[in-house]
């Protein structure tokens, strides 16, 4: 049996080093938002976790707009998860499970 994993980073936000490492106030870092594509030959393929997307960058809610205050991102058409599952042959609807390691927007 074999499973193929696939990381890819869908956006990345930034946060000062400091609260991060331990590092220096004014430093900034940057944190990608990974995301695994796994094909298992009998669960299908899973996409664990989400990373960022353009609902976040559009939402007018308090909590988005606060997550974009607190935790500037980036993210570009080429992050998304459509665009690395055409590079892998597959599309959004062979998606047969997604699993959430975390509950915020990444």
């Amino acid at each position: 049996m074999t499973v193929d994993v696939h990381l890819f980073p869908v956006g990345h936000c930034r946060n000062s080093a400091w609260l991060v490492e331990s590092g220096r106030l004014f430093r900034q870092v940057h944190l990608p938002a990974m995301v695994a594509i796994i094909r298992h030959p009998d669960a299908g393929v899973i996409l664990f976790d989400t990373g960022y997307g353009k609902p976040l960058l559009s939402a007018a809610s308090l909590p988005a707009r606060l997550y974009r205050t607190l935790l500037p991102f980036r993210w570009k058409e080429q992050d998304s998860i459509p665009y690395h599952l055409w590079n892998l042959g597959l599309s959004p609807e062979d998606i047969t499970t997604i699993f959430l390691s975390h509950f915020h927007p990444d």
